[in-house]
């Protein structure tokens, strides 16, 4: 729809900004269809689980920069295009596999390769259910953070979300008590986000203390070097060359460039229409279930997985072969 519109074209040209400056008046049209898709969708967005984070319908344009990405891509790139041109790799694949089997272990086979489809699907549609409901209450402690900051009850509206369950009702009727409290809270907490959590938990042993997580980029992980071979998990087949842009969190998308290979710490479904433009995905964590494969693999292009540290080792920029069916860089 953009795509074919000049006007509308050369609005996202001036940046996503300027598009959603239009969003409350504009009518019919995109408009209209964006409105109804954030009716419906605006409960996705980074950190899903965290209340206190954006959501599609909170800030419109996490998905405005999306949809800037997509509008340079060809109705060749759909994901059911894609999908259609995949499923006869994916039919390849299967006879290969199946190929002298008895009659009784091919169904055993086939059965167990179609319950992970399911369960994959099922897992997916637990979790939205759950999201939808925590964008609900997203929305309104958005709304009542506003309201509050605007009276002087609290410092800033986000700062809502430092506040606990048992806190609320206080300071929805005005209460001001409890702001040197918020504030003390805020700091401690905005001193975590540096920690570095640990990737395993092992749960017959205490938790580790604080104290002895280490700082984000304290750690000593090697830059790497031309030539050098980084060995990740084999995640989605293919082979591609490109240039690298390391994303950190969806809020840094608008940087990325349609055709670069994507460098994440992970992913999660805000992230999916980013697999639309992207030549090949590197992930820190993941394995053959997580969300960065599954959809790297519907789509067709390369992705490794598990390469810890990826996101320190390459650089906005680098040059990398990507082989997804080695899970080599």
């Amino acid at each position: 729809t953009v795509r074919a519109d000049e006007s509308l074209s050369a609005l996202f040209d001036s940046g996503v900004d300027a598009v959603a400056a239009k969003l409350p008046t504009a009518r019919g049209g995109f408009w209209s269809d964006f409105a109804a898709f954030i009716g419906e969708f605006g409960y996705r967005g980074p950190s899903e689980w965290d209340l206190g984070t954006e959501s599609w319908e909170s800030k419109p344009t996490l998905a405005l920069a999306l949809i800037d990405k997509m509008r340079l891509l060809e109705d060749a790139d759909a994901p059911s295009a894609r999908q259609a041109a995949h499923a006869a790799e994916t039919d390849k694949a299967m006879a290969e596999a199946t190929a002298g089997m008895d009659a009784a272990t091919e169904a055993a086979f086939r059965g167990a390769i179609g319950s992970a489809r399911r369960f994959a699907a099922w897992r997916e549609s637990g979790k939205s259910s759950c999201i939808k409901i925590m964008n609900e209450a997203r929305m309104a402690l958005i709304e009542l953070g506003d309201r509050l900051a605007a009276t002087g009850v609290i410092d800033h509206p986000r700062q809502i979300f430092i506040a606990l369950d048992s806190e609320l009702d206080a300071l929805a009727l005005g209460a001001t008590h409890l702001r040197e409290v918020l504030r003390e809270r805020e700091a401690a907490w905005k001193g975590l986000a540096d920690l570095e959590p640990p990737t395993f938990l092992d749960g017959t042993q205490p938790l580790p203390p604080l104290s002895e997580l280490a700082r984000r980029g304290s750690g000593d992980i090697a830059r790497a070097s031309v030539g050098e071979v980084l060995t990740g998990a084999p995640s989605s087949q293919g082979v591609v060359e490109g240039k690298v842009r390391v994303v950190l969190g969806t809020d840094r998308i608008d940087e990325f460039e349609p055709g670069e290979i994507l460098v994440a710490p992970q992913t999660d479904p805000s992230w999916t229409p980013l697999f639309l433009v992207a030549a090949g995905v590197v992930v820190n964590t993941g394995s053959m279930g997580s969300h960065a494969m599954i959809v790297a693999r519907e789509l067709g292009i390369p992705c490794v997985g598990g390469l810890v540290g990826a996101t320190q080792r390459l650089k906005t920029g680098d040059v990398v072969r990507v082989d997804g069916s080695k899970g080599t860089i």
